[in-house]
């Protein structure tokens, strides 16, 4: 099995394989998922860890990684999941859309975002190696500071949480 990443084009189409790191240290469009806890109101966000290749130390959504090649996406999302929060249990997909960020020279974020939302209040296990610390926040509070404080959140969250709201509050979840 090819464990690469899925290069896409604007449909979201496969179009190629290539590794994490080039696509990263060039503006490649590639496929992505981000998971977004929740229960009661309440949000689940993590903070990076502040050696992560880019964005470490922001606050962020409860987990996110990349679609391998040759694998199940949802199986992907599961795993890293367990990976990260050690939360076994099964998300659902809500919407995906496209971001571009430019950290430097080297470095950027160009991603077909997969999003994915999951209600839970059980035990955590949280992976040190990805994640520095993660919080229950009220998500009406959390929609305001995201406004008022960008910059302490990841480029991906900010466009991302937009869609979860709107997904919850239509769901009556928020």
């Amino acid at each position: 099995m090819d464990t690469g990443l899925i290069k896409v084009d604007y449909r979201d189409v496969e179009i190629g394989v290539g590794e994490k790191m080039e696509l990263h240290r060039t503006p490649v469009l590639h496929r992505a998922f981000s998971l977004f806890i929740y229960h009661e109101g309440k949000m689940l966000i993590q903070r990076r860890n502040i050696n992560k290749y880019h964005s470490g130390g922001l606050w962020s959504n409860s987990c996110c990684s990349h679609v391998r090649s040759g694998s199940d996406e949802l199986v992907n999302v599961k795993e890293r999941l367990f990976e990260e929060l050690g939360v076994n249990a099964t998300p659902t997909y809500i919407t995906k859309f496209v971001y571009y960020h430019k950290f430097s020279e080297s470095m950027y974020e160009f991603e077909y975002d997969h999003v994915y939302v999951l209600d839970y209040d059980g035990p955590l296990e949280v992976n040190p190696d990805e994640i520095e610390a993660v919080d229950w926040v009220d998500i009406e509070k959390l929609a305001k500071d995201i406004i008022e404080n960008p910059d302490k959140y990841s480029v991906w969250f900010i466009t991302a949480f937009g869609f979860v709201y709107d997904y919850l509050r239509q769901e009556k979840r928020a």
